[in-house]
């Protein structure tokens, strides 16, 4: 055998050997090929799930806000309303404390008058006293 029919035989042995190791390779890829093509879809529910979790979260939140704005619009409505009450007790008690200085004004003022008449009666008594006394010396 020569050199030339012994490498041609190497050759005829190398390409099955080759094709075999190539195969390996392929099927080696398609493993690995698989396994991230899995922990990709794994992957994708998990983020699926998150998402779901998400938007339910979302949609409690929009409740819960709508929620907190009525409970804002009525709490303001109160607001509103005890403030216009505050307004109104407070004109009363502006007009009630005006009626309450007038009255006080009118007592002074009867005050004033009745002091003015008990100095005419007592003008009047110690006259009706001198007369008295006058008519009894007579």
């Amino acid at each position: 055998m020569t050199i030339e029919e012994d490498q041609e035989k190497m050759k005829k042995v190398d390409v099955p050997c080759l094709f075999n190791e190539v195969q390996q390779a392929l099927n080696w890829a398609s493993v690995l090929h698989h396994e991230r093509f899995l922990r990709y879809c794994v992957k994708v529910n998990q983020l699926e799930l998150e998402l779901k979790e998400q938007a339910q979260k979302r949609d409690t939140y929009k409740i819960l806000i709508e929620q907190q704005d009525g409970v804002i619009k009525d709490l303001q409505a109160e607001l509103d309303r005890a403030q216009k009450e505050a307004s109104v007790l407070r004109h009363e008690h502006a007009d009630l404390v005006k009626k309450v200085q007038q009255k006080i004004d009118q007592i002074d003022q009867l005050r004033k008058e009745m002091d003015e008449i008990q100095v005419m009666l007592d003008g009047w008594k110690s006259k009706i006293d001198m007369l008295a006394s006058e008519k009894e010396t007579a």
